[in-house]
């Protein structure tokens, strides 16, 4: 029982930790266009939009793919609008710049990964 209970409080802290490392490029993003920007209002952000995007998709996907996804992207900039008082320019910007941040934090990651534990790349299972 008690292994049961640690292995949920690991996959919660893990999920935790992930929203919170998915939230810093929304943040950053955000600060850029919004002087009300804090990381957790990010959190927020990042949550509802993922939600949004979720919920808009699934209704929309019976009707065109490509469709569902741009209504998606839509209803993640009316998130960002709504909760860091911008406008659409702004959030545009702070969705550009999130996926700017987001895939400079990805590179990162991995160049560490690779040169913190370089028998990754010789590694053969």
């Amino acid at each position: 029982m008690l292994s049961v209970i640690l292995v949920v409080i690991e996959a919660l802290l893990a999920l935790f930790v992930s929203w919170l490392v998915a939230s810093i490029p929304v943040w950053v993003g955000a600060k850029l266009f919004s002087a009300s920007a804090s990381i957790g209002k990010a959190m927020v952000a990042t949550l509802v939009a993922l939600i949004v995007f979720f919920l808009l998709v699934t209704i929309t996907s019976p009707l065109l793919s490509t469709f569902s996804l741009v209504v998606g992207f839509l209803g993640v900039l009316l998130v960002f609008k709504a909760i860091f008082s911008v406008g659409w320019g702004g959030a545009l910007g702070i969705a550009f710049f999130a996926t700017l941040v987001a895939f400079a934090l990805v590179f990162l990651l991995g160049l560490m990964s690779v040169f913190l534990h370089p028998s990754i790349i010789h590694h053969i299972p």
